[in-house]
């Protein structure tokens, strides 16, 4: 869950989980933030003990869902001075290098 944040009574649960996956040690969960109508995904891999919470937009959730790496933003942020634009996490970069 989100930090800081808490289910307030048992018959109406903030968070609910719709979605749950395990691979190889990766636990990715798909949930909706009833109070705020706004849906996460939350991933732990066991292996190396890597965690974080992605906030997509709705239409995009089961994607993020389905591809969280791929989604998760740079760690540190790849930044170039020169260049404003958004720079592609890493997942996306080696894909973008391997169709040109």
């Amino acid at each position: 869950m989100p930090e800081g944040r808490h289910t307030h009574t048992r018959s109406h649960r903030r968070y609910r989980e719709l979605a749950y996956r395990e691979s190889d040690g990766i636990f990715v969960r798909l949930y909706w933030d009833s109070f705020e109508n706004e849906v996460f995904v939350s991933v732990r891999d066991d292996r190396n003990g890597d965690d974080f919470v992605l906030h997509p937009p709705k239409h995009e959730a089961l994607s993020a869902f389905h591809h969280p790496y791929a989604l998760r933003p740079a760690d540190p942020p790849l930044t170039n001075p020169d260049d404003p634009s958004p720079v592609l996490c890493p997942a996306f970069q080696i894909m973008a290098d391997e169709a040109s």
